[in-house]
């Protein structure tokens, strides 16, 4: 099986999109490791999922997919990190506030 796109009308080869959404995706999603956090992250899931979307339908470079997975990958990955950290700072607060009300004397 070939991998070379034709278009069916004049069996040229099809203009395919360069690969930049995806190495956005995977730009943003090392950059969001390294102090973006979600601001970056979630821009990275978005970009990573419309270029897998544009490989799937063939308007892309399928060499482009893995470089979306890993953006994919980093973006989701940063995004759990976030919230895991986020719930932990909620949770020590939350200790924090307990214990204030429960001490005697207040």
């Amino acid at each position: 099986m070939s991998t070379r796109m034709t278009d069916p009308e004049t069996e040229q080869p099809a203009q395919q999109e360069d690969r930049r959404m995806a190495v956005t995706s995977l730009a943003l999603g090392l950059l969001s490791f390294a102090g973006g956090g979600p601001l970056l992250a979630v821009p990275a899931v978005v970009l990573g999922h419309g270029a897998r979307r544009k490989v799937r339908a063939k308007t892309m470079d399928p060499r482009a997919k893995p470089l979306a997975t890993a953006g994919l990958v980093l973006g989701y990955l940063n995004l759990a990190l976030c919230a895991g950290l986020l719930g932990y700072v909620f949770a020590i607060y939350y200790q924090l506030v307990a214990a204030s009300v429960a001490l005697p004397g207040r």
